[in-house]
């Protein structure tokens, strides 16, 4: 609206800017207001009219009425027509729907009735198959049978020579070593059992202290070199690898089972040059490619010296030593478990290597008869294949009693010293016991009488005879040195007294 003062527009929202836009604007506002309350009496009004009872209502309001009823009768109206409408196109689509479904509820059904149909007929197709193969089977299956029944008799046959040739080869390698058992009886009464090979006694593991350094050396130089023999003819890989004396090395060595068989070559002790080629057969190519990694310690086999001061002087070589032997005694305890000797299971046994050797070679005779009694029996391949304990039996090269088969792992997995490294830590504590309280011992009473060196004659003029060597120079007698008494303290650099 505009002033008719300042000539200024405003709305009744806007501000005046003089006292008569002010006023113009009051009235603006009262008139406004004036007319909501018209328009909110006027909706009581109506609202009134709809609610009271038709007797409450005068005769001029009826009509009012009426009006506002046929206006919300024509609102329900036109709401439910959409309603219908609604209603009508779901209605047409559940009707699509279930045309659709019953259309492919048909389809189903023929598919099922073709399905069933070429069922049926593969049944009937396979059934007339089968009633052929039951009556041509006797027929193809019979000679089939028959060779392979003629070919496990065969195979069996076949094995048992096999085994029987291992057997007279390691029966005569064991002769051939020297390889003896002798028993004698104390003068207790007591037999005492002692193992040789090669004329030299085999020494027990627990008293390597008290055994000579030469005799240590050349028993198990012995030991070596039958062990390997027998295992080529058997056709068995030890454990732990056995390498021979060679001409770059005179003595054999043993490698740990971590190293054994890895185409090592390896610079022996003392030697100038590495040997030719390692007892693995390594080739040049895989000592090239072997030349990265660290190369393992060999275990020795050998002593220079008596056990007692190769401890005391060398630690390295005296650990290494004592590995080796333990390493030797479990192969052979291990050969003895695969070729049916389960008596070793404890470490004392394995360290008994003479009885052990022994016992292996001698059970071949309660094989020979096992098995002949099986021949006689009949061919039975089944108890071969599940028990094969024989001596000569098993083998890593044969297909019936294969080590490392279901019928070896058999056999190994009851053996409690799967593992050689309780035989060594055993081995080892048991020898520092003994060396440690072998510092004083008894003195024989042959010893009483040796003649001291301050109570001999002196010879003026002359030596006398048992002092004169060969070459006829002098020597001063060994029985000398004797010392008379009870007990004496025994050095650490003398030979253990057997």
């Amino acid at each position: 609206m505009e002033c008719s003062i300042c000539s200024t527009s405003f709305s009744s929202r806007g501000q005046p800017t003089c006292a008569s836009c002010a006023r113009a604007f009051l009235y603006q506002a009262r008139l406004n207001h004036l007319i909501d309350l018209v328009a909110k009496e006027g909706c009581e009004r109506d609202v009134s009219t709809v609610i009271k009872p038709p007797s409450q209502i005068p005769a001029e309001s009826l009509t009012a009425r009426f009006e506002l009823a046929d206006g919300a009768i024509k609102q329900q109206h036109v709401r439910i027509l959409n309603e219908i409408d609604a209603v009508q196109d779901r209605h047409v689509r559940i009707e699509h729907q279930i045309k659709r479904l019953k259309h492919q509820i048909e389809e189903a059904r023929t598919e099922r009735e073709s399905r069933k149909s070429a069922l049926e007929k593969s049944r009937s197709e396979l059934a007339s198959q089968m009633e052929q193969f039951d009556s041509r089977c006797p027929q193809v299956l019979g000679p089939l049978q028959a060779n392979i029944k003629h070919l496990h008799r065969k195979l069996d046959k076949i094995h048992f020579r096999t085994r029987e040739g291992r057997v007279k080869l390691c029966q005569e390698t064991a002769r051939l070593a020297g390889l003896r058992q002798r028993r004698q009886k104390t003068s207790g009464g007591q037999v005492i059992e002692e193992y040789s090979i090669g004329g030299v006694q085999i020494p027990d593991l627990r008293r390597l202290h008290t055994a000579r350094p030469e005799q240590i050396t050349a028993a198990l130089a012995n030991t070596c070199r039958l062990l390997s023999t027998t295992c080529h003819y058997l056709s068995v890989r030890l454990p732990a690898e056995i390498t021979q004396a060679h001409a770059n090395y005179p003595h054999p060595t043993i490698f740990s089972i971590q190293s054994s068989y890895q185409g090592f070559t390896l610079q022996f002790p003392g030697s100038a040059i590495a040997p030719p080629a390692s007892s693995s057969g390594g080739s040049p190519t895989n000592s090239q490619l072997l030349e990265h990694r660290s190369l393992p310690k060999l275990r020795l086999l050998h002593l220079d010296k008596p056990l007692i001061r190769l401890a005391r002087e060398d630690t390295t070589s005296y650990k290494l030593f004592v590995e080796g032997v333990a390493l030797l005694a479990w192969d052979v305890a291990w050969l003895c478990r695969t070729q049916g000797l389960s008596s070793v299971n404890s470490w004392d046994e394995v360290c008994n290597l003479g009885k052990n050797l022994c016992l292996l070679f001698r059970s071949h005779a309660a094989a020979s008869d096992q098995r002949a009694a099986q021949r006689a029996a009949g061919p039975d391949r089944a108890s071969s294949l599940v028990a094969p304990t024989a001596f000569g039996e098993m083998s890593h090269a044969g297909i019936v009693g294969n080590i490392e088969g279901p019928a070896g792992i058999a056999v190994m997995r009851s053996w409690r010293l799967s593992s050689p490294h309780r035989v060594i830590d055993k081995l080892k504590s048991h020898l520092l016991a003994e060396m440690s309280g072998a510092e004083w011992e008894l003195i024989a009473e042959s010893e009483w009488d040796v003649e001291r060196e301050d109570e001999r004659a002196v010879m003026v003029g002359g030596i006398r005879p048992g002092d004169v060597d060969d070459s006829g120079a002098a020597v001063r007698s060994d029985e000398s040195k004797a010392v008379s008494g009870w007990t004496k303290l025994k050095s650490r650099g003398t030979d253990a007294i057997l």
